[in-house]
This record gives C-alpha cells, structure tokens and sequence, in this order.
C-alpha cells in the first residue's frame, strides 16, 4: 500500500492529495468522487433533491390513482409516459408483462391503461388465449399520422 502512495506522489510533483471535504457547514468528513458533500449530506445536492421530488410526485400519483382510478391519471404524467415508452419500444405486450417489466402492481396499471386507452394512446385487444394484450397506438405509429381502414373498424370496436 506504500508503494502505491509513493507512485501517486511521484506522478503529483506537489505531493499533495486531492481530497475534498463536505461543503456542510460543520462537517469535515472527506467527499467521495469529488463531490462537494459526503454520503450523510448527500440529500443536500440539487440532483438529489429534484430526484427526492420526482419520486414524492410519482407517489403522490400512484396513491391519487389507487383511491380514485382512471380518472387520477395523467397522460402526461411520468408513469403515463413510462408505459407508453415501454409499449412503443418493446412493442404490443400483455398486461402482467407490462406490470411485471415496468414493477407495477395489476391493480396500480389497470387504470393507468384504461386512461390511455380513453384517450386513444393504446388499443387493448386480446391474444388466441383471450389474454389482453395493449398496443401502442401513439401519435408515431401510423407515420404521417394516417389510419388504415383496419385499424379505425379496430380501434372502433
């Protein structure tokens, strides 16, 4: 373990370690990667806080659901946007998928794809086994935005 202080200090002609310590008033603990707060004051940092944030609204989001279903939602809202994102990229998937993949619970994401469905982000059909299955029908999926006769009587049904 010498030997490597003595290699860093030969490549550092100051002989000086780098170390930063905790911008926590108070604090003198040494900071980990550069960062200007240790591991107990990390919550302090702004990345931090505005993630601390995102995961209270999406809480906040998912209790409002749980109480009140479909209506709670918000297509726009980030859990919306996951599921959409999720069926635009994997493509068409059945609901315990869907909820297996994304870590939802089947009573959580049941009024979530219902809301969608109500505004025409998904189509929900069902496989040979009868098993629904939800389709991304996004403002991207016909390409120029045309529908073909089959998907209206589909999406009609």
């Amino acid at each position: 373990m010498m030997n490597l202080l003595r290699v860093a200090t030969r490549y550092d002609p100051t002989g000086r370690r780098d170390t930063r310590h905790c911008q926590q008033a108070g604090c003198k603990r040494a900071t980990t990667g550069r960062k200007p707060y240790c591991t107990e004051h990390v919550a302090l940092m702004p990345q931090v806080q505005r993630l601390q944030e995102e995961l209270q609204r999406r809480e906040d989001e998912w209790s409002a659901v749980l109480r009140r279903g479909a209506r709670a939602v918000d297509p726009q809202g980030t859990t919306a946007q996951e599921i959409l994102m999720y069926l635009k990229i994997q493509g068409s998937s059945t609901v315990r998928r869907l909820a297996k993949d994304l870590s939802m619970d089947l009573e959580l994401l049941t009024p979530y794809v219902n809301a969608l469905r109500r505004h025409r982000l998904v189509r929900v059909t069902q496989n040979k086994r009868g098993i629904p299955l939800v389709h991304y029908t996004g403002p991207e999926e016909g390409g120029n935005g045309a529908e073909t006769a089959a998907a209206k009587k589909t999406r009609a049904a």
